[in-house]
């Protein structure tokens, strides 16, 4: 399938606007950023170690640390860093400052580290999701790229962005080679891309690799199990290297990681290596429905599960199979960990985003007032918690920070501009990358009997919001649900204007000629 050709140059103008959102925001660094850039700094000087490089950050330094052989380590798998250190000599050659307070070279590395892949992931999520419903990939991959914790992200010097690309892609890849003929160096491809994930993100290998390895071997075509299973494997063995190699280096062997000899130093730890430790659901309640819950910041996920359903009826077993196979293993294995991360968002479970996310172009299709509705809260709370600092939102006040005008710098602060104005650039990016996929829109009805189901979904997000718990600050307030559930009813009212009701536009395919 293809858009007409007026309408091609539609999504990248949106991903334009989407690249210079991600990129105009400087947040403030805390322990994980600076463990990160002590690490590159260390990789770059030629040792494993960050004895050095660790007072070198400033004054905020890190605890995401652990000692071992006299030695003091950043607990981190090393997959990021090592992406970066080539990122870092490039920039470094051209005399721009990488040493002192921290705050502007971890931004210029961010560039590269987490905006650079947060981008890839949308377009891989565009290209997946208007193969399953053509006309609506756009605006489905802006809808997760902005109205998740993929914006947060993309933002910070995690290495959360690195690894969920590394971690969906696969999927793509899979997809695309089962609906032609057997291709083995799109199975080693995928498995080379999983094995990465894994250097970027140990968790990776318990989630997306199992679950994609099978989804790997699940074909009816001709080739043998045992050569797509030795591909795939063959591939994620090449893709785990950098970091078995970085083990072997840093600790002389390559099974060995840092996190062992971190949680060893953690009070009451209940192990060395707590896989799959202690499930526990309250703590899963937490991280889907408190106030910083996943749900709860970002509701259209919810019309992510609808969407898996209407996946399955539509005979995409597998495919189904896999989005609630990495989600659950994703949520089962971080509830035994805590799965926060901080008193942020609940950043460990950013390998379900994309998953969960992609279904959202169904839900789009079944029904588009409802998700519409739901995407515009995500987006509202996603952005303006992005602006005003996404780490700091744990305590309920972003909004009283929008307010008084507190938010975090922007590129303009390189010229040394620095006034609140500048964060403008940023909304009117996010702006643009809406108007642009929803323009690249196409072949979506919206009906007028939609409208109890839209004004349910809001119901439902309005109980999540108003029971939400908050440990670290304050809850949602009863005014400000009535006034986001309000708001989500205004841009279900735009849609219902913008796209009327009636039979959708036509299209060069059809999302039953996807499937």
């Amino acid at each position: 399938m293809r858009l007409r050709r007026g309408n091609r140059r539609l999504p990248l103008l949106a991903l334009l606007a989407l690249a210079l959102a991600y990129g105009w925001l400087i947040q403030v660094n805390g322990w994980s950023q600076n463990a990160h850039w002590a690490f590159v700094r260390a990789l770059a000087d030629g040792v494993p170690y960050i004895d050095t490089t660790v007072g070198e950050i400033g004054d905020l330094g890190t605890g995401d640390t652990a000692m071992r052989d006299g030695h003091l380590y950043a607990a981190k798998p090393p997959g990021l860093a090592l992406a970066t250190v080539p990122w870092y000599a490039a920039v470094s050659a051209t005399g721009v400052r990488t040493t002192g307070e921290p705050t502007r070279p971890v931004w210029l590395m961010n560039l590269w580290a987490s905006v650079l892949p947060a981008l890839l992931l949308v377009v891989a999520l565009w290209w997946f999701a208007e193969q399953l419903e053509p006309g609506l990939g756009a605006l489905a991959a802006a809808i997760v790229g902005l109205g998740t914790m993929v914006l947060a992200f993309a933002t910070l010097f995690f290495n959360h962005a690195l690894a969920a690309f590394f971690g969906f892609v696969p999927f793509a890849v899979l997809f695309h080679e089962r609906r032609g003929p057997p291709r083995l160096r799109l199975v080693a491809l995928a498995g080379l891309l999983a094995g990465l994930a894994f250097a970027a993100d140990y968790q990776i290998a318990l989630s997306a690799g199992l679950v994609l390895g099978l989804y790997a071997l699940r074909t009816r075509k001709a080739r043998p199990l045992l050569l797509r299973a030795g591909a795939y494997l063959g591939g994620a063995l090449a893709g785990a290297l950098p970091s078995l190699a970085y083990n072997w280096w840093a600790f002389g062997s390559p099974l060995h990681t840092i996190y062992r000899d971190y949680w060893a130093e953690q009070p009451g730890a209940p192990s060395t290596l707590p896989f799959w430790a202690n499930p526990d659901l309250a703590t899963a309640r937490d991280m889907l429905f408190s106030a910083m819950g996943l749900f709860t910041l970002a509701p259209v996920l919810l019309m992510g599960i609808v969407g898996l359903v209407l996946l399955w009826r539509r005979g995409l077993v597998a495919e189904a199979s896999v989005v609630a196979g990495v989600c659950l293993l994703v949520g089962f294995y971080q509830s035994g960990l805590g799965g926060f991360g901080g008193q942020g968002p609940p950043r460990y479970l950013m390998p379900l985003v994309p998953y969960l996310g992609l279904p959202i172009a169904l839900a789009l299709r079944a029904f588009p007032l409802t998700t519409v509705a739901l995407a515009a809260i995500s987006i509202f709370q996603s952005v303006v918690q992005a602006a005003t600092g996404p780490l700091a939102a744990y305590d309920g006040q972003w909004l009283e920070r929008a307010r008084v005008r507190s938010f975090v710098l922007t590129a303009a602060s390189v010229v040394n501009v620095t006034g609140f104005y500048t964060i403008a650039v940023f909304f009117l990016a996010v702006l643009a990358t809406l108007a642009f996929a929803a323009l690249a829109t196409r072949g979506l009805a919206v009906q007028p009997r939609e409208w109890p189901v839209a004004a349910a979904g809001l119901g439902v997000w309005a109980l999540i919001a108003l029971t939400a718990e908050n440990r670290f600050g304050l809850p949602p307030s009863t005014a400000y649900v009535l006034a986001a559930v309000a708001g989500g009813a205004a841009a279900a009212a735009l849609a219902y204007v913008a796209w009327g009701a009636g039979r959708p536009r036509a299209l060069e395919g059809s999302s039953a000629a996807a499937t």
